[in-house]
């Protein structure tokens, strides 16, 4: 199984297909590969396969995933399943009454339905340690905003943390480039005006407006010296701009 072609460097995706060719060669194995859809049209011509593309959650299973999700990460708290389930079902109901046609696939991408979860349940957490009865969670939930942009901006709050907490582990940080990391990460959100808030953009579109931030930033710390390696997506140190 090769998963995330996508995130491989675009200059090593041609070999990466030669070896997937290579191995599918004699027909006796056989070879999963996963990847964004951006990258699917080149995957289906390269390998002669029709892709297979996994289904949204519909707003059952977001309630089910949400329950689940916060009921096993809240277990230490206990008989609380159905203030849970209760919460789940009117936050899914104020994202799909806000989120219009194709915004709604929003939540219904798995990943971004964890994401959510992530994010909001130090506010679960709260009304359940402060015993708060069902107007009150309505309530609170109709006092937050719902619309995309506000949406985008609290998954890249929580990538943000995401990456911070688990991603960098070297021992000495570089403060420069922390400080450069967490200004692209709050640039890379819907606050950004490049983004909008219209419609869901495609991922390519995406990255480019990523690429630019990314630009902006690294130059207000190494002025000069805003290439960044794009195909190696990687971020190199300060010796290795040019």
């Amino acid at each position: 199984m090769l998963d995330g072609f996508d995130e491989i460097s675009s200059q090593l995706q041609e070999k990466a297909i030669h070896l997937m060719k290579a191995i599918t060669f004699n027909k006796s194995a056989q070879l999963f590969v996963t990847t964004r859809p951006h990258m699917i049209d080149q995957l289906q011509f390269q390998l002669s396969q029709l892709a297979y593309s996994l289904e949204n959650f519909t707003e059952k299973d977001q309630i089910d995933y949400l329950s689940e999700y916060w009921e096993t990460n809240l277990k230490e708290l206990e008989d609380k399943s159905v203030i849970i389930r209760k919460f789940s079902e009117y936050f899914i109901q104020r994202v799909s009454h806000t989120l219009k046609d194709k915004e709604k696939s929003f939540i219904g991408i798995p990943l971004q339905c964890r994401l959510m979860a992530e994010y909001f349940q130090s506010d679960l957490l709260d009304i359940i340690k402060e015993n708060r009865n069902e107007s009150e969670i309505q309530k609170l939930l109709d006092g937050q905003k719902f619309d995309l942009a506000t949406m985008y901006k609290r998954l890249m709050e929580t990538k943000r943390r995401v990456f911070l907490q688990e991603k960098i582990t070297v021992s000495a940080p570089n403060q420069i480039m922390a400080y450069a990391i967490d200004g692209f990460m709050k640039k890379t959100g819907v606050g950004n005006s490049q983004l909008g808030c219209t419609k869901i953009r495609d991922s390519r579109e995406i990255l480019e407006i990523l690429k630019d931030s990314m630009r902006g930033e690294i130059g207000r710390f190494w002025p000069g010296r805003t290439r960044v390696y794009e195909d190696s997506g990687e971020l190199p140190t300060p010796g290795g701009w040019q």
